[in-house]
């Protein structure tokens, strides 16, 4: 009985695939349209040791995989004539990666890669400028308020590939706030 059963099962379920799907085809799907997603601004705001830290970005789209572009710029911070903070500015590009994007929070990456320009670092001739280059990973967790407007906190780290003479690292911490436009 069991053997009917299931012989009786896979020849309705045969029958039913093989039978024409007499529904109306659908409409074609439209092109995608590389204008639709929104160009994003960013800007910073924060402090390292009583250096200012600002920042500008601009993301190519809100979605996963968006290219953009970014500049950052750490201000000097003396104390008594010895440097406590180094003027640091730095610029590159970056992709766009979401980790988290629900209701109204986001969470994402923007890894790429910095051109980093640090002034009046300790030398055998004195003080010296060095530019420096390397991988960056920009991260950050925003709030998403009306009209396309985001408020949080985002972390630039830079690294330096090639210069001995200049640290390893860098990191800023910093607020951030992105519109759409």
């Amino acid at each position: 009985m069991k053997k009917l059963v299931l012989i009786a099962a896979l020849f309705a379920s045969s029958v039913a695939v093989a039978q024409k799907n007499k529904q109306a085809s659908p409409s074609p799907a439209a092109a995608p349209s590389y204008n639709s997603s929104p160009k994003v601004f960013s800007g910073n705001f924060g402090l390292n040791q009583g250096a200012i830290n600002l920042g500008l970005a601009l993301d190519s789209g809100a979605e996963n995989g968006a290219f953009g572009g970014s500049f950052f710029l750490q201000t000097e911070k003396e104390d008594d004539g010895v440097t406590k903070v180094y003027q640091v500015m730095t610029f590159g590009a970056h992709v766009k990666l979401n980790v988290f994007d629900q209701a109204n929070w986001v969470v994402d990456l923007r890894p790429g890669v910095n051109i980093s320009i640090v002034s009046d670092v300790p030398s055998a001739s004195g003080k010296d400028d060095k530019t420096v280059f390397g991988p960056s990973l920009r991260w950050g967790a925003a709030y998403r308020m009306s009209g396309g407007k985001q408020i949080g906190i985002e972390r630039l780290e830079v690294w330096n590939w090639f210069d001995d003479d200049v640290q390893k690292e860098d990191a800023f911490t910093s607020l951030v706030f992105r519109t759409d436009f």
